[in-house]
């Protein structure tokens, strides 16, 4: 059998599929088993633990510096930017280079989403060695410490608190923003595949985009060159660039050929 360390990797990037069977098993995760009742963790399930924040951050409208610059309004959910992206690869005919740009990278939200797994289940020492065997993490990162004997048990509590909250939105964030980076990625993609030629296109020939590209856009005046939305986004676009670059690639292979079929056969 591979090692953890193997395991880990090989779960590094899943493909969209392994997630959407990890979201119907979410709720029976929640209780820390799943249908047949082993407990089921992967770090998919880890991370759409932390799809269940956004609706509670938005309606307790939490004052936290973790979540300074970030618009709740924005944030996506992880199947809505699933869904997308099979939409969108399969417009392109599901090429391979696709997959390497715009897999998501589950492990930035790991150790957040291990914080509520533990947080909402009965968490045994089995559960805890699946966790550090199969999402690569040290329990440590997950579960809580002693008290600070320096402080009151009251003020130590409350610290505990704070820091395992502050982690947990911090994961939360970090996992936004990658999600929302490669949906600006995948809506680029969308309109270079879109807009290109039928013939190197041919499942979107009629799901062209509305507009005219030709028309010289409004003056909106000065334009700060350091503003990291527009870097970012000027970044998604050099992705989304090579994502349908490559897909428009096509491999030039030999033609097999035997030469001994040019020997003259007389004699």
């Amino acid at each position: 059998p591979p090692s953890p360390q193997k395991q880990v990797l090989q779960r590094r990037y899943s493909s969209a599929g392994a997630v959407l069977s990890s979201r119907r098993n979410c709720s029976s995760v929640s209780n820390g088993e799943s249908a047949d009742g082993e407990v089921d963790i992967t770090t998919e399930t880890l991370a759409l633990m932390l799809d269940g924040l956004r609706e509670n951050l938005a309606k307790e409208n939490i004052d936290s510096v973790d979540l300074a610059g970030f618009d709740m309004k924005t944030a996506c959910e992880t199947m809505e930017f699933l869904r997308r992206r099979e939409e969108v690869k399969h417009m392109m005919g599901s090429p391979k280079a696709f997959d390497e740009k715009i897999d998501l990278n589950y492990d930035v939200a790991v150790i957040g989403g291990a914080k509520l797994f533990v947080d909402q289940t009965r968490t045994t020492r089995s559960i805890s060695k699946k966790l550090v065997s199969y999402c690569g993490l040290n329990e440590n990162e997950f579960l809580y410490g002693g008290l600070d004997r320096g402080h009151s048990e009251m003020k130590a509590v409350e610290e505990i608190n704070k820091n395992r909250q502050s982690s947990v939105l911090e994961s939360f964030v970090d996992f936004q923003k990658q999600i929302q980076f490669k949906m600006s990625v995948l809506n680029h993609v969308a309109k270079k595949v879109s807009g290109g030629p039928s013939k190197s296109y041919p499942r979107v020939a009629n799901v062209l985009i509305k507009g005219n590209s030709f028309k010289t856009p409004a003056h909106k005046g000065y334009i700060n060159p350091l503003d990291s939305r527009r870097i970012v986004e000027s970044y998604a676009l050099e992705v989304a660039s090579q994502v349908a670059g490559r897909s428009r690639k096509r491999r030039i292979v030999g033609i097999p050929f035997n030469i001994h079929l040019l020997d003259d056969e007389e004699g």
